[in-house]
């Protein structure tokens, strides 16, 4: 299964008294756990974890677009209470190099989602953050792996 190393970025973490994301990701979560454990082979926390790349790498065109081989495809009609406007997912696994800690994690890509160019979105089983000690800004590196 060959890595690409795609990208360093940082954090963009809600802080108190400033709310970046809706929520929404979480509810689609919980209201889709069983989808997502099916598909991902675990239970995955009920959020995402925001990482801005910058739009220079087009990471978001190569993943929407399928030129980097997801490890899973989601269709529409399997996820609840989805917007009508969004598309079919697809999740790559990766890695999140934060300090020392290499920690597994999911890039989710819903096709037509509102997520901001140049964030992405990252799914864990455990809330990142809290577990590791995660602050907004702070400096990370992404390894994708391609394919199942």
């Amino acid at each position: 299964m060959p890595d690409i190393l795609l990208c360093t970025g940082q954090l963009r973490l809600s802080t108190e008294g400033q709310k970046r994301t809706s929520g929404q990701f979480a509810k689609l979560v919980n209201d889709n756990a069983d989808t997502f454990a099916r598909h991902l082979g675990k239970a995955i926390y009920p959020g995402s974890l925001n990482v801005e790349i910058g739009d220079s790498l087009g990471l978001q065109y190569m993943l929407d677009g399928r030129m980097i081989a997801p490890a899973g495809i989601i269709r529409r009609a399997e996820l609840r209470n989805m917007p009508r406007y969004i598309g079919q997912s697809a999740f790559w696994r990766a890695k999140l190099h934060h300090g020392e800690a290499a920690l597994p994690v999911w890039v989710f890509r819903r096709r037509k989602s509102k997520v901001p160019a140049g964030v992405i979105e990252l799914l864990s089983c455990e809330r990142l953050r809290d577990v590791h000690g995660m602050q907004d800004r702070d400096r990370i590196t992404l390894t994708l792996y391609e394919g199942p």
